[in-house]
Parts: structure tokens; C-alpha cells; sequence
């Protein structure tokens, strides 16, 4: 699990890669327990999906595709890139933490 930087810009938590979306579920709610957050949308196809919470006052997404794996991300963020890794470092020091 690690900070990542895709070719677009943005910059999200690499939690696994290549996952089935049984894997995808499991990992979804171990961050739900361990953020202590609720999913407030949930939306997907065949072969991505797109769960968003609340965490610390903003908006984030897990997302799952079945040929990159799982992140989270900060969508249509408005924060600095700077202040984007710190509340990124903050989520994946948290999972970290709790085993993910």
C-alpha cells in the first residue's frame, strides 16, 4: 500500500492491485471499520466501481477496476497537492496502522 501519482495527476492510495471484486468488498469494509466511515454512493459496471465516503470533512472514493486493483482518491479536489498528501498520508497511516 502506497502513495501513487497516475499519468493524469492524480494522486491516490495504491492499496492492491489486480483484485477480484469479492477482494474489493472485503477491503471496502475493513476501511469502513477502520475509518469509522459510512458509503454515501455506490456505483459500478462490469468492470469498475466507485464507492464514495466522508472522511474528515471531504469527499474521497475506493474505487475497484478489475485490471488496475484497488485506490482511494480525493475526487474533483480542490486541495493543493500538498495538502492532498498530507490527508492521503493521514488515511494510509491510519490503514497502515490497523493491518489493511
Amino acid at each position: 500500500m502506497k502513495l501513487h501519482e497516475t499519468p493524469t495527476g492524480i494522486i491516490e492510495i495504491e492499496i492492491i492491485d489486480n483484485c477480484s471484486y469479492d477482494q474489493f468488498v472485503s477491503i471496502a469494509k475493513r476501511v469502513k471499520k477502520q475509518l469509522g466511515i459510512e458509503f454515501v454512493s455506490k456505483i459500478g459496471d462490469l468492470e469498475s466501481y466507485y464507492w464514495d465516503f466522508e472522511f474528515d470533512k471531504l469527499l474521497f472514493t475506493i474505487h475497484h477496476n478489475v485490471f488496475v486493483g484497488v485506490s482511494i482518491y480525493l475526487p474533483e479536489s480542490k486541495l493543493s497537492p500538498t495538502e492532498t498528501h498530507k490527508i492521503l498520508n493521514k488515511v494510509l497511516n491510519i490503514l497502515q496502522n490497523n493491518s489493511l
